[in-house]
């Protein structure tokens, strides 16, 4: 997409929303507090390529080479696929294959052998032992004891396919997913109806965790104010969640704008 003349594309995220799930259904405290105070895809990365010994969500840890790890990098593409993998119990055949899929996508110079991808698992689970012994585990009791999952939102999914391991990595996937995706997608239904017709905007596409929307150069503050309004609602996980959590979770969104393409993006403080 490419602005029109006199107008910039707004895109708004939800800054790292599935993890921040994950680390409610695994009541992980430590680890959604970290999100907000460090890189934990760096993290993440220093561990998978023994920089550190361990996963360091201290603020004040400091490291000469993990944190200044280039962001567009090998190594923090390596820790953010390793964490999305290990959230829901990827194995290592598949993560090999993906792994170097997406490397290949995104010109990172790099691949992974299957053995490589097992060491890695192995290494995140060790470092967040709770994704498995809480998220994952309250997951198949709710499979095996009824085969419905809901969503904090209330939306319901019946898992009718053979119990197996593929079965339970659709539904450890399920909640942080549709989450995502209600939040987004009800957040762009509230944003259109409060705009009431605007004929100044111009919606360019909803995607998994981000919106994007045209808006008149001069006046652009305006709608991402209202766009990051609505993509920070509360999820409450205390109502309807099949893993009833105590929290009112708020994903932080950021926010971006361009005046050209979608190349160009530079984020900005709202």
């Amino acid at each position: 997409f490419i602005a029109d003349v006199g107008k910039v594309i707004i895109q708004a995220d939800a800054s790292q929303a599935e993890a921040r799930v994950v680390s409610v259904l695994s009541e992980d405290w430590e680890l959604l507090e970290a999100f907000d105070k460090i890189d934990i895809h760096r993290r993440t990365a220093g561990l998978m390529f023994g920089y550190t010994s361990r996963l360091h969500l201290e603020v004040e840890f400091d490291h000469p080479i993990v944190d200044k790890l280039p962001k567009d990098g090998p190594e923090r593409f390596t820790g953010k696929m390793i964490r999305h993998a290990g959230n829901y119990d990827m194995k290592k055949h598949r993560l090999m294959t993906e792994f170097n899929t997406n490397a290949q996508k995104y010109e990172i110079p790099m691949d992974i052998s299957e053995w490589r991808a097992g060491q890695m698992l192995e290494l995140f689970h060790a470092a967040s032992p709770k994704i498995r012994s809480k998220f994952h585990s309250d997951i198949k009791n709710a499979i095996d004891s009824t085969r419905v999952i809901i969503d904090p939102m209330g939306g319901v999914r019946i898992f009718n396919g053979r119990m197996d391991d593929s079965l339970y990595q659709e539904a450890y996937a399920n909640i942080p997913q549709r989450t995502v995706a209600h939040l987004v997608q009800g957040a762009a239904l509230k944003i259109d109806e409060e705009l009431n017709g605007d004929t100044e905007i111009l919606w360019a596409e909803e995607k998994h965790d981000a919106l994007y929307l045209q808006a008149p150069e001069n006046n652009w503050e305006a709608y991402a104010k209202l766009m990051k309004k609505h993509m920070e609602a509360p999820i409450d996980f205390s109502m309807y969640c099949t893993l009833k959590r105590d929290i009112r979770l708020v994903i932080p969104c950021d926010v971006e704008i361009s005046h050209t393409n979608y190349a160009s993006f530079e984020k900005v403080k709202i």
